[in-house]
């Protein structure tokens, strides 16, 4: 493998697989915001040793030893971050997800492809892969809500054409998109979509199945999949609901595009702002969110999901006990006590 730097003049296996979290954990730590930060590193990390003296590997390069240092790096990043924030509300974990059958090594040289060859079929398929990272994300008391948004101009523009639904890459098929849309849907944690940019076919199921949705006034939507002689069949199970039949019809037949304006009367987002305001809306709507009791908030997304599921009659047979399990649940007891005396809940002195 040929070494290659960055624009900075940093070796790119380094940079990407340590110096992004470094810069990141960083960055946000200076914000002075509880963090939950997860590194993720590897086995590979074994019998290997940072090197300070040639860090950026410049002598007799070796991908393989590069990827190792970068995960060794993570864990020395991840108990110096535990240190330094040990004083705040701040979380720092650093896993090792498993031998994850991706195809990231596909376009090296041989030792590599030797080892991808080996790890599509032993390795874990990326959903198992994220399942520790997911389960630290949702078990954490300082996280109250999550947010998705896109990482550049655009929010999401759907599925990659070159690996479409079905399509099998090296053997195996790709991550199946219900099981990304089913991890939000179930998440404990509201989901928040941010879309700060155009969102197309696919990129509007991860819209439909979020919780509460802030857009950019003028990002512009499509459900464009009619126009290359499909359907939008699985994004149809979260965004119909949204719709409702009659602009789901239009819209799904047509592909016409319409702005994030036009998404709120639609149905499909809760706020449309200008673009330089997104930022603020969505934490806006975090705070909102941060002042109701956890166990509440977690179990009012649950509500939604399954009333509306159920008749009136076997909602009402439902509602009732739950009801009652959560006023004699000692956050319910917590918030009636602070109501009537005139306090703020505890759950809101522990932020």
């Amino acid at each position: 493998m040929k070494r290659e730097e960055t624009i900075e003049g940093l070796e790119k296996t380094f940079s990407l697989n340590h110096m992004s979290y470094f810069v990141l954990s960083k960055l946000f730590s200076q914000q002075g915001n509880p963090l939950r930060i997860i590194n993720v590193s590897s086995e590979a990390h074994r019998n290997i040793t940072l090197g300070f003296d040639d860090l950026q590997n410049k002598k007799n390069y070796n991908g393989w030893y590069s990827y190792k240092k970068s995960k060794l790096a993570n864990i020395y990043l991840t108990y110096e971050l535990h240190k330094r924030l040990l004083k705040s509300k701040s979380t720092v974990n650093c896993l090792h997800p498993g031998v994850v059958n991706t195809n990231f090594a596909n376009d090296n040289a041989l030792p590599f492809k030797i080892i991808a060859s080996l790890i599509k079929y032993f390795g874990v398929s990326p959903k198992e892969g994220s399942e520790t990272i997911l389960h630290l994300v949702n078990n954490n008391d300082n996280i109250k809500s999550l947010v998705i948004t896109g990482s550049g101009r655009a929010f999401c523009a759907g599925a990659d054409l070159k690996s479409p639904p079905g399509h099998l890459v090296d053997g195996k098929k790709n991550i199946p998109y219900p099981e990304v849309l089913n991890s939000i849907l179930e998440s404990p944690k509201p989901v928040i979509a941010a879309v700060n940019g155009a969102a197309y076919a696919g990129g509007l199921g991860l819209i439909a199945a979020s919780d509460i949705v802030v857009t950019d006034q003028a990002a512009q939507f499509s459900f464009s999949e009619v126009r290359i002689g499909v359907i939008p069949a699985v994004i149809s199970v979260v965004c119909i609901p949204k719709l409702g039949s009659h602009n789901a019809m239009k819209l799904f037949i047509t592909g016409e595009k319409f702005s994030g304006k036009d998404a709120v009367g639609y149905g499909l987002a809760h706020i449309a702002v200008p673009r330089d305001d997104l930022k603020q809306e969505v934490e806006a709507q975090m705070e909102m969110i941060n002042l109701g009791g956890p166990n509440a908030v977690t179990e009012c997304k649950q509500l939604v999901r399954k009333i509306e599921k159920l008749s009136v009659q076997e909602g009402f047979k439902k509602a009732g006990p739950w009801s009652q399990k959560m006023f004699s649940s000692d956050e319910g007891a917590e918030g009636m006590t602070a109501f009537r005396d005139k306090r703020q809940p505890e759950w809101i002195h522990r932020e």
